[in-house]
Parts: structure tokens; sequence; C-alpha cells
């Protein structure tokens, strides 16, 4: 059977069938902020923008994913920066550099999710991050 004997932490997308697995075995979720960055950009190419080619002065309704795709892109620069790291030094950077951007995009989050649509798809995008949020933030936890 896969994952027979296996313990620790396990790296998915956010598919709901994972989540009987990582409990029945008790393992620890780690997701992957590629997957959340997705919904944003899907938001974006619903508003008819090309996330790779934005205008100088993107419409008011792309502020928010906008704002979103700013926090991950900083989250990715810093992994960017420690890619050749050791894994204490990995790990330092991200107590120090990424804990900071994950608290400012977790406030984000929260003071922005009740001003949207839940169902429109910027609230879809919301939700997924939070719903997904403590395996998102979990890779800070390791080098």
């Amino acid at each position: 059977m896969l994952l027979e004997g296996f313990q620790g932490t396990l790296q998915t997308d956010g598919y709901a069938g994972y989540h009987a697995v990582v409990a029945e075995r008790g393992l620890t979720p780690l997701y992957c902020f590629a997957h959340a960055r997705r919904y944003f950009v899907d938001v974006l190419k619903g508003l008819g923008l090309n996330p790779a080619k934005l205008p100088p002065k993107p419409p008011d309704k792309a502020r928010r994913p906008l704002k979103a795709l700013g926090f991950i892109r900083h989250l990715y620069a810093i992994e960017h920066r420690v890619r050749e790291a050791t894994p204490d030094e990995r790990y330092q950077a991200r107590q120090t550099d990424s804990l900071p951007v994950l608290a400012e995009l977790r406030d984000w989050l929260d003071d922005t999710r009740p001003k949207v649509v839940p169902e429109s798809p910027l609230g879809k995008a919301l939700a997924y991050l939070d719903r997904h949020w403590h395996g998102l933030v979990r890779y800070c936890d390791d080098g």
C-alpha cells in the first residue's frame, strides 16, 4: 500500500482526498503556495488580464489579487535567495524573512475575506488560502 509505514510530512495539493490519509496515518500536511497562487492568477485571467504582462495601471478589481500575488512573489524571492543555502541557513531565513511576510499576508487575508463575496473567484481564492493556511506556512518549520 502506498505510504505504508511512512511517518512525517506529506506535501500535496489541497485535494480533499488526501485529508483522510493524513489523518489516518498521523501525517503532517504540507501544501504548496503554487496552488494558492494559481487561484489568484485565475482571478486576473477572469478579469481579462494576462498576469505575465499587466498594463501599467491595472483596473481597481485587480488590486486585491495583485496584492496576494505580491506577498507570494516575496515569499518565492526569499526561497530563491536561499536555494543553495544549508538547511540551517534556510530555516533561519524562513524565520527572519518569511514569517513576517506570512504574518502580513495573514492580516491582509483576515481583513479582506469578509469584504469579498464568497462565491466570487476572488472569494474562492481567499477561501482556499484560509482553508489551507496551516499547511501552507508549515514549510517555515524546517530548513
